[in-house]
């Protein structure tokens, strides 16, 4: 079929401008392929790109370091909403491979994110790696209740986490261990009627471990200040929350190590 002609002017090399008729459907615009259509990308393979870095040292003789971002990023993969059962064996494996290099905490907060993930798609079933969720701090609350209640013999890691509820500590700091106790002593989220009784403890490093408790009140301070172990009142010298007054006092203290803490916090 013919086209209609239409000008077009040229120019050629020199300049020079020549008109020239042409059909219709010559020189006219290209039509712009559409781009292809990927599949989208699979949402685990980075997941699954972070934990090999991990098993890549350690299962290597000759690894050096395992380095701390190698780790955050194992423990980030298995907590990514993204991660699928490949993910959660891939990091057990790597947990495995941990605990057999003694990085036991990350071990425990790769099979940490393992149960936390198991119990959200199981909710009513059997509690599975109570301990390690129990030590982790991204457990929620809740759940370290359910694991206190139900599976009381992983008690022991729920002493030093720091999102354990107040009426679980408060229970764990009569324990008959007396290492649990100061575990009790040194958490954060002890309710600080409870830092009270712990400083009473018959046991000095109960006691001391309250001295390291960054929110140990003040009045339980000044009443440690006068404990009979010398490491005890050192703890008060070196504790920020320690009144000016019992500073001065302990700046006194016949024990040397005292001396010097509290000399620190003088003004």
């Amino acid at each position: 079929m013919n086209s209609e002609l239409v000008p077009k002017q040229i120019v050629d090399k020199n300049g020079k401008a020549t008109t020239v008729r042409v059909r219709a459907d010559k020189g006219s615009a290209r039509v712009a392929k559409a781009p292809a259509v990927q599949a989208p990308a699979d949402p685990t393979k980075q997941l699954h790109a972070a934990l090999d870095a991990g098993l890549a040292i350690l299962n290597d003789p000759n690894w050096q370091t395992f380095p701390v971002e190698v780790k955050a990023g194992a423990i980030l993969a298995v907590n990514n909403p993204d991660a699928d059962e490949s993910v959660y064996a891939k990091a057990d494996e790597l947990a495995h491979a941990c605990e057999d290099w003694n990085f036991h905490d990350t071990a425990l907060k790769l099979w940490a994110g393992i149960g936390r993930a198991r119990h959200a798609q199981n909710p009513d079933e059997p509690l599975t790696e109570a301990y390690s969720m129990g030590y982790d701090n991204l457990t929620p609350p809740a759940l370290l209740q359910r694991i206190y209640d139900e599976q009381g013999a992983f008690a022991h890691s729920l002493s030093q986490n720091e999102n354990s509820p107040a009426g679980v500590l408060e229970a764990l700091a009569s324990n008959d261990a007396d290492w649990m106790r100061e575990n009790v002593a040194k958490n954060k989220s002890t309710p600080a009627k409870v830092l009270e009784a712990l400083a009473k403890d018959s046991e000095w490093r109960v006691r001391w471990g309250v001295t390291q408790n960054d929110n140990a009140p003040t009045e339980v301070l000044d009443a440690l200040s006068k404990d009979e172990q010398w490491t005890v009142r050192a703890g008060v010298a070196r504790h920020g929350n320690t009144s000016p007054d019992v500073i001065r006092t302990l700046a006194g203290d016949a024990n040397e190590a005292v001396v010097e803490a509290a000399q620190k916090l003088l003004p």
